[in-house]
């Protein structure tokens, strides 16, 4: 996976602005994904300060999310259930700050809900030739993405904790999204078993303490002076 610059935005600590906004959020998974949906639109107002945004006349900013909409629909052909996303994250913050805002006129900006492209599962060959492609980390990530059924953006919260083994048949048995409604079971292969192990033993073989709160997959990391401080793909940077 390639690495991604970060989208970063600074805001006033003294503001309740930004706290309105994230500590609402239950689900970590959602707070992860909301924060960096909201970054990508100060980012599109080119401002730095989420306070700059309240002080915007409500008129002024459902202009400037129609504007956005746009932008992401005719420039960065994003599909509709995407642009539903970060729209959310801007209504979340919006109303949690009491701002009022015509979220139905809005949402006729985004246009009617079709495919970019056409989706279709990966086929042995591609699953095989990406595996053969990438480092150990991004060929246990494949392995399990393709053998269990696990969206990408499950990955973040996955700690080892979440992670049991069924020796009868070397398979690995996960719960995502655990102590969450949306939680679930699902299972890997034995040959992601195999890579997932490889992949935490070349990690303890360097040194890191793996114990159940560690995540499962980390970001790339330098081996002497970061091995005991795992920053977990939820994490992972990102660029719009």
């Amino acid at each position: 996976m390639p690495r991604q610059q970060q989208v970063q935005i600074e805001y006033n600590i003294d503001s309740e602005a930004y706290p309105n906004f994230i500590s609402s959020i239950d689900s970590p998974v959602t707070k992860h994904f909301y924060r960096i949906w909201l970054a990508y639109f100060m980012k599109f107002l080119k401002l730095t300060n989420y306070d700059d945004l309240l002080k915007l006349e409500p008129r002024i900013v459902e202009s400037r999310i129609r504007d956005y909409i746009v932008y992401m629909r005719e420039h960065k052909r994003l599909a509709h259930a995407t642009m539903a996303s970060r729209v959310a994250a801007l209504s979340h913050f919006l109303q949690m700050n009491d701002v009022q805002i015509n979220w139905k006129k809005i949402k006729k900006y985004m246009g009617k809900r079709r495919s970019i492209v056409e989706d279709r599962p990966y086929q042995r060959e591609e699953i095989k030739k990406l595996i053969d492609l990438a480092p150990l980390r991004d060929r246990a990530i494949i392995c399990l993405l393709a053998s269990s059924g696990m969206r990408r953006g499950a990955l973040p919260g996955l700690r080892l904790r979440d992670m049991n083994r069924i020796d009868k048949y070397n398979l690995l048995k996960f719960t995502v999204y655990k102590n969450e409604s949306e939680s679930y079971i699902t299972y890997c292969t034995p040959e992601c078993t195999k890579l997932i192990d490889e992949y935490l033993q070349y990690r303890s073989s360097l040194g890191e303490k793996l114990g159940p709160n560690t995540p499962l997959f980390r970001q790339i990391f330098d081996s002497i002076l970061q091995i005991n401080r795992p920053v977990s793909t939820a994490n992972m940077q990102y660029q719009e």
